[in-house]
C-alpha cells in the first residue's frame, strides 16, 4: 500500500478518535446539564423552554440536509484542489443559507403570533418569558444555521480535533449556563434563553474567526453561479427527503403507537427512542471523519482509493457500533435502571431491538457517503426512502390487527436488511464494484470477528449479574476482544506492516 494512503489511513483512525472522545464528553456532560436545568428552572419552566425552543427548531432538519451538502461539495472541490471553485461554492451556499435563514424566522414569527401562540397551553404569568425566550430560541437558530458552513469547512478539510474542542467548550458552556441561571437576580427562564442564545454566538463566532483566519475561501465574497446553485439544490432536495425519511419513520411510528397504545408503552417507547439516539450520533462520528476522504477521492478520480476507503469504513463500522452496541443490549436491564430507576414494561426490550436497527443503519453508512460522493443520489433516496416509510402502513396494519407493540420494531428491523440490500446493489450499480469483493474484503471479515468475540462477552456478562463493575467489565472485554480480532482477522497484514511503519516513521 502506497504511503500517502497509510498516512490517509493513520489521519482517518485520529479524527475517529477525536470524534469519539468529544462525543462521550458531550454525552456525559450535556445529560448532567438536563439534571442541573431542572432543577434550577423547575419542571414548569423547563417545559415551557423546551416547548417553544421546540417550534423554532423545527427547521433543523431542513439545516442538517443542507449541513450535509455543503460538505460534500467543499470536499469535491477540495479533492479536485479547485480552489477558485471551492470560494465559490462556499459563496453559494453561504448566500443559501442566509435565504433559508430569514424565511425560517419570518414563517415561524408569523405562524408563532398567528397559529401556534393562541393555542398553547401556557400558564397566563408566563406567557410574556415564553414569547421572549421564542425571539431568543430564533436568534439562536439564525446564528447557529448562518455558521453551519463554516463548521462544514472545517469538516471537510478535516480539522477534526478542532472542531472536538470546540464542540467540548460548548457543552461545558452550557454547563456553565446552568449553574449561573441560579444566581440570575432575573427571571430564570429568561436568563436561561439569553445565556443559552449567548453560547450559540461564541461557538458559531469561533468557527468563524478560525475559518476567516486560516482559510481565504471562507471570506465572503458575493458570486452568484446558477448553474451550481441548480445542482444544489436539486442534491440537497433528495438529501432532504432522506433526511425526512428517518424523522418520519421516528415521529410518526410515536404517533401510530400513541392510537393504539396506553401512555405506559409510549413513555416506554420515548426511553428506548433517547437511547438509540445517543447511540446514533456515536455512529454519527466514524461517518464525520470518513466522509472528507471518500468525497476527495472519487472527486480526484482516483475510484480505487475510493472502493478502499468504502471497505476500510465498512470494517470500521462493524466493529466500532459493535464495541457500543452489543455490551448495552446485554447489559440493558441495569443501564436503563442505573439512569432512570423504575422502567416501564416494555423499555429494555424497545431499547434492544431500536439498537439493532440502529447497528443495519449504521453499517450502511459507509454506502450512503460513496452515493453522495457521485452526486447521483435521485433513484438512490427514492427507492431506500420508499422502502423505509413502508415501516408506517406496515406497523399500523400490524397494531390494529392486534399484534404486540414490539412487532412495529421487528418490521422496522426487516425493512432496514432489506434496504441494506437494496442499497448495496443500487451503489454497485451507480459506482461500479463488485458485491463480492465488497462482502469478501470489507462485510464479512468484520461480521467474523464480532462473531467470535461475543460467546466472550456473553460469558461475562451471565457471569457479572448486571451490576456497576459487571457492566464496565462487559464492556471492556468487548473492547479488547474486538481490538485484537480486528489486529489478527480485520487488518490485512499488509496494512498492518505499513501503518506500523508510518507510525514507527512519525516518532523517529
Amino acid at each position: 500500500m502506497p504511503e500517502n494512503k497509510a498516512a490517509s489511513r493513520v489521519t482517518l483512525a485520529r479524527n475517529t478518535l477525536f470524534l469519539y472522545i468529544r462525543q462521550a464528553v458531550v454525552l456525559l456532560v450535556s445529560l448532567y446539564t438536563v439534571r442541573v436545568v431542572i432543577q434550577e428552572l423547575g419542571l414548569e419552566d423547563y417545559g415551557v423552554f423546551n416547548l417553544i425552543a421546540g417550534i423554532s427548531t423545527s427547521f433543523m432538519v431542513l439545516s442538517g440536509a443542507m449541513a450535509a451538502s455543503s460538505q460534500r461539495y467543499f470536499a469535491f472541490d477540495l479533492g479536485r484542489g479547485d480552489e477558485n471553485g471551492l470560494r465559490r461554492t462556499f459563496s453559494v451556499f453561504f448566500l443559501i443559507f442566509i435565504f433559508i435563514g430569514l424565511a425560517s424566522v419570518i414563517v415561524s414569527e408569523l405562524a408563532f403570533f398567528f397559529l401556534i401562540s393562541p393555542k398553547l397551553q401556557i400558564p397566563l404569568a408566563r406567557i410574556s418569558a415564553a414569547q421572549t425566550v421564542f425571539h431568543l430560541s430564533l436568534c439562536t437558530f439564525f446564528v447557529s444555521l448562518v455558521s453551519t458552513p463554516y463548521i462544514a469547512l472545517v469538516i471537510a478539510r478535516e480539522r477534526m480535533g478542532v472542531f472536538a474542542a470546540l464542540s467540548l467548550l460548548e457543552a461545558l458552556l452550557r454547563l456553565a449556563v446552568s449553574f449561573l441561571i441560579g444566581a440570575s437576580p432575573f427571571d430564570k427562564l429568561v436568563s436561561f434563553g439569553v445565556l443559552t442564545t449567548a453560547v450559540a454566538i461564541l461557538y458559531s463566532g469561533a468557527f468563524v474567526g478560525y475559518c476567516l483566519l486560516r482559510f481565504p475561501e471562507s471570506r465572503f465574497k458575493f458570486v452568484w453561479d446558477g448553474r451550481l446553485f441548480k445542482d444544489i439544490a436539486e442534491y440537497a432536495s433528495w438529501n432532504l427527503f432522506g433526511t425526512s425519511v428517518g424523522v418520519a419513520k421516528n415521529q410518526l411510528t410515536t404517533l401510530i403507537f400513541g392510537i393504539f397504545c396506553g401512555p405506559t408503552v409510549i413513555a416506554a417507547r420515548s426511553i428506548a427512542t433517547q437511547v438509540n439516539s445517543a447511540i446514533s450520533n456515536f455512529i454519527q462520528n466514524f461517518i464525520t471523519a470518513a466522509r472528507p476522504q471518500i468525497v476527495k477521492s472519487y472527486s480526484s478520480g482516483d475510484t480505487d482509493g475510493m472502493l478502499n476507503l468504502l471497505y476500510l469504513s465498512t470494517k470500521a463500522s462493524i466493529c466500532l457500533i459493535f464495541i457500543f452496541i452489543f455490551p448495552m443490549i446485554l447489559e440493558m436491564p441495569f443501564l436503563l435502571r442505573f439512569w432512570l430507576g423504575d422502567l416501564p414494561g416494555n423499555a429494555v426490550l424497545f431499547a434492544r431491538l431500536l439498537l439493532v436497527d440502529a447497528f443495519i443503519e449504521g453499517v450502511s453508512q459507509p454506502l450512503m457517503v460513496v452515493v453522495q460522493a457521485t452526486g447521483k443520489i435521485r433513484l438512490y433516496q427514492a427507492v431506500v426512502g420508499g422502502l423505509l416509510l413502508l415501516n408506517l402502513p406496515a406497523s399500523y396494519v400490524a397494531l390494529s390487527l392486534g399484534a404486540p407493540e414490539y412487532c412495529a420494531y421487528v418490521i422496522g428491523i426487516a425493512l432496514s436488511l432489506i434496504a441494506f440490500v437494496v442499497r448495496l446493489m443500487l451503489v454497485s450499480r451507480i459506482v461500479g464494484f463488485s458485491i463480492a469483493k465488497y462482502l469478501r474484503d470489507g462485510f464479512l471479515t468484520a461480521a467474523f470477528a464480532c462473531l467470535i468475540v461475543s460467546p466472550i462477552v456473553i460469558i461475562v456478562s451471565l457471569s457479572t449479574g448486571g451490576r456497576l463493575l459487571g457492566a464496565l467489565g462487559v464492556f471492556i472485554s468487548c473492547i479488547l476482544g474486538i481490538g485484537s480480532a480486528t489486529l489478527l482477522f480485520v487488518i490485512s497484514s499488509k496494512d498492518r506492516k505499513s501503518l506500523f511503519h508510518l507510525i514507527n516513521r512519525d516518532r523517529n
